[in-house]
């Protein structure tokens, strides 16, 4: 019998795991950028980010159908065992062709400036890390996530001390920093593998399943998948390009600006990072029942918060971009806070994006999905040339600056759509879900504008970055904290929140 965790449970566990990685990677983000350096940085962020896009046009939205078939099919191995065996497919695949790439000469032209021995390390990250994704994803559809929030936990320990041993040991260089993430992922897989056999019957049943049962399985994957292929395949041509286009224009050290901001903007996701694959699951439930009344509650009642919370560390960073980068980066990423001040924007807009998403694709809308990511991936690759290419070639040369813009504009542009769409399909109100976005964005840039102009007002101004940045913060979370509890509605709250918080709180104190 597997055990299942009611969501706001599973939420808890995975939203604890996902701020102490919020923490590790805020420890981690204040040392590799210096000890990499931006060119260096840039080049792991091109290599990986080119990586990713190759292994997620060989999965072919393969992950998204088995996550939501079998959390309502949670008793059928073969789905597991097909699925792997897909992997293993789509991995021989991609060093098939790193091989093929660098035995024709063509590596200079995909990778251009990098050196071929790291992108045979970039290709064995992707393939280690798919593997790594696939067991998440058996863990979180068997309802196991409260065991894997722990290993995640202990991972991301594990990681920042391997990363701090390298630093202070003065060893913390491209290829030691590849090897860490080896051996983080390696622990996931391995302790998430223990978690399957421990805890289901799974692992037992796997040897069971015979080739003619798999075989059944790809006519399915197939209607589900296809309607999304060309999306995939247009989205990977239109993401590698992106990279590829600043890595030409611009070179390593404005990929690595851009890498940086991205990874920081990325951080503001982590509270709806954590809500997206459980609502996945509930969500595949809920259509498989056509319970309607729970998708509606479910998206009420967790997608404008998360949107809040996300908008609460984006809009902060507007106004403490050259704080945030002077303390993560250092001196030699000074440039990169431009890029990171716009790209605070992306995440918070994410979080609708991630959910309307899973709507669509929980309840098999696929065309919806694939028609909406094509329109805006050919609108994006249009705006990044222009923004990124040299004014002799008719652009604005804005390097990472003009990427994140791109990034932001189609984000939201594309995210509105998207929303305008799930609301015609469960019937929810457009128009107050986009009048949140808006308020929500607006209040919290103004209490940030508001809350760094007091403290820049005062001796502080002179004193050292790291303090300006820590007391801004507390005044700036007090602004956001008390507008949200005198109109929590405004920011898609509900009244009732606040009680059961501050319940939590005294019971956490030791008041109760």
């Amino acid at each position: 019998m597997i055990p299942e965790h009611s969501i706001k449970k599973r939420y808890a566990y995975k939203l604890f795991a996902n701020i102490v990685s919020f923490g590790m990677s805020l420890v981690i983000a204040s040392f590799v950028p210096r000890a990499l350096g931006p060119q260096a940085y840039g080049e792991f962020n091109f290599l990986i980010n080119y990586f990713r896009q190759i292994r997620d046009f060989l999965d072919m939205n393969a992950t998204n159908a088995f996550y939501t078939k079998f959390s309502q099919r949670s008793s059928e191995t073969g789905l597991i065992v097909f699925y792997f065996r897909f992997i293993a497919l789509g991995a021989a695949v991609l060093v098939f062709f790193v091989l093929l790439s660098h035995g024709t000469g063509f590596s200079a032209s995909l990778w251009p400036d990098q050196h071929l021995f790291y992108v045979y390390c970039a290709a064995l990250y992707t393939v280690i890390f798919w593997y790594s994704q696939g067991l998440d994803m058996v863990v979180d559809a068997c309802g196991l996530t409260v065991y894997a929030e722990q290993v995640r936990v202990f991972q991301k320990i594990f990681g920042m001390i391997v990363i701090l041993l390298l630093f202070f040991s003065s060893r913390l260089n491209l290829t030691n920093y590849f090897g860490a993430y080896y051996a983080m992922m390696l622990f996931q897989i391995l302790s998430f593998a223990w978690i399957v056999k421990r805890k289901t019957n799974h692992a037992r049943e796997w040897t069971a399943v015979s080739w003619t049962r798999i075989k059944s399985y790809i006519p399915e994957f197939y209607r589900y998948s296809v309607p999304l292929f060309s999306a995939s395949c247009v989205g990977v041509t239109v993401n590698i390009l992106d990279r590829w286009l600043l890595q030409v224009f611009s070179g390593s050290v404005q990929q690595g600006f851009y890498g940086l901001s991205s990874s920081i903007g990325a951080l503001c996701f982590v509270f709806g990072s954590a809500m997206t694959p459980l609502l996945l699951r509930d969500y595949a439930v809920a259509f498989s029942q056509n319970d309607y009344d729970a998708l509606r509650r479910l998206f009420d009642r967790y997608v404008p918060s998360l949107y809040a919370l996300a908008a609460f560390f984006g809009c902060f960073i507007v106004f403490q971009s050259h704080a945030v980068i002077s303390i993560f980066g250092g001196s030699r990423f000074v440039g990169a806070a431009p890029s990171l001040m716009i790209m605070a924007f992306f995440p918070i807009h994410q979080t609708y994006g991630q959910m309307s998403n899973t709507v669509l694709l929980a309840g098999g809308h696929t065309r919806i999905y694939r028609n909406i990511g094509i329109v805006f991936e050919l609108i994006g690759i249009v705006l990044t040339y222009f923004l990124i290419a040299p004014a002799r070639l008719g652009g604005l040369n804005a390097g990472a600056t003009g990427l994140a813009l791109k990034m932001v504009l189609v984000q939201f542009t594309s995210v509105n759509v998207g929303l305008y769409c799930i609301s015609r399909l469960i019937h929810i109100p457009f128009g107050r879900y986009f009048r949140l976005q808006v308020m929500t964005v607006a209040a919290f840039l103004a209490i940030g504008y508001l809350a760094t102009q007091a403290v820049n007002a005062t001796p502080m101004a002179a004193g050292p970055v790291a303090l300006r940045f820590f007391v801004t913060g507390l005044v700036y979370s007090g602004g956001v904290f008390l507008a949200i509890y005198k109109f929590p509605e405004t920011f898609g709250f509900h009244p009732a929140d606040f009680p059961y918080l501050f319940g939590k709180a005294r019971q956490f104190m030791g008041f109760n």
